[in-house]
């Protein structure tokens, strides 16, 4: 659960924040970074009061959110996760596109 891809994966939400991440390839379960991905990033202009910082250096991948991505990607095996949204560096809501043959 913790390969590479996953890792470089938390890296590039921890940097989106709040936001979404569009196209976002998962081929055998695995999410492809080999190219430059889209995202929308949203900044808070009034921000409340609380001290919350988000998730501590490295807790990210054992967080119940992103466990269910990966969890979700490995059943779904070869699509796109056309968004992914981001909450305080985690996912938050992915919608998936995929293609059905059927036999």
């Amino acid at each position: 659960m913790s390969s590479p891809e996953w890792r470089n994966l938390e890296r590039i939400l921890k940097k989106v924040g709040y936001g979404s991440v569009f196209d976002l390839p998962i081929e055998h379960g695995m999410p492809r970074l080999d190219r430059e991905l889209r995202y929308r990033k949203s900044e808070m202009l009034n921000p409340c009061n609380s001290k919350r910082t988000g998730p501590k250096e490295g807790d990210g991948l054992r967080d119940a959110r992103f466990v269910n991505l990966i969890r979700i990607c490995e059943m779904q095996g070869d699509v796109v996760i056309t968004m992914l949204e981001v909450q305080d560096g985690l996912p938050h809501r992915i919608e998936t596109e995929g293609s059905i043959r059927l036999l």
